[in-house]
C-alpha cells in the first residue's frame, strides 16, 4: 500500500510539473492587441483567437515585448498562452508548417529514428490533429439551427469520405515500398 502511495504522489507531481508544458511550443513577442480578436506580433504577422470571460481584459494589459508561447494543449488543442500562468487563448489561424503538432511531431521524428518510433511519432501528431479538428467543429457548429447544422453534418461526411479514400489510395502506393 505505501508503494502504491508513493507511486501516485510520484505520478501527481510529475503531472504538475508538466501541466505548463506546451507540445511544439515556441515564443512570441506580443506588439498590441487589435479587434475583435487579432494579436498583433512584434515579426510583423498577427493571430486570431477566441476570448473566454475576462481574456480580452488579459491580453489589453500587456505591454508591447511581453513573451507568448504558442502550443498545442491536450485539452484546449492550438493555444496563445500569455505570461506569468495567464490564460490560453485558443488559436483559429491555419499556421502551416509552424502549426504547433508539425513542430512536435518534427521533434519527436527527429528523437525517434526507427520506424517503431516514427509510427509512434505519427500516431500520436493523428490524434493532436482530430482533438484540433474536433475543437474546431464544435466551435463551428455551436449555436447553428438545425438547418444549417443538417448541412454542415452532410458537407463533413462527404468530406470524410474523400479522407479516407485518399488514405487508403496512398496506402495501397506505398504498400510495396517497404517503411522507407
Amino acid at each position: 500500500m505505501q508503494t502504491f502511495k508513493v507511486l501516485l504522489l510520484t505520478a501527481m507531481l510529475s503531472a504538475s510539473a508538466h501541466a505548463d508544458e506546451l507540445a511544439g511550443e515556441r515564443k512570441l513577442v506580443f506588439q498590441e492587441q487589435h479587434d475583435p480578436n487579432l494579436i498583433a506580433l512584434a515579426d510583423g504577422s498577427e493571430l486570431t483567437v477566441l476570448y473566454g470571460e475576462g481574456d480580452w481584459e488579459a491580453v489589453h494589459g500587456l505591454p508591447p515585448g511581453s513573451e507568448l508561447r504558442l502550443g498545442f494543449d491536450s485539452a484546449l488543442g492550438t493555444v496563445l498562452a500569455l505570461p506569468e500562468g495567464g490564460p490560453r487563448l485558443p488559436v483559429v489561424d491555419d499556421l502551416g508548417d509552424q502549426h504547433p503538432i508539425a513542430l512536435a511531431t518534427e521533434a519527436c521524428l527527429q528523437l525517434k529514428d526507427s520506424t517503431l518510433g516514427m509510427h509512434e511519432c505519427l500516431s500520436e501528431a493523428m490524434g493532436r490533429w482530430d482533438l484540433q479538428l474536433n475543437l474546431h467543429y464544435k466551435r463551428l457548429t455551436a449555436g447553428l439551427s438545425e438547418e444549417m447544422l443538417t448541412e454542415v453534418k452532410a458537407a463533413q461526411r462527404a468530406w470524410m469520405a474523400w479522407r479516407d479514400a485518399q488514405f487508403e489510395a496512398f496506402t495501397a502506393l506505398s504498400s510495396d515500398r517497404g517503411s522507407l
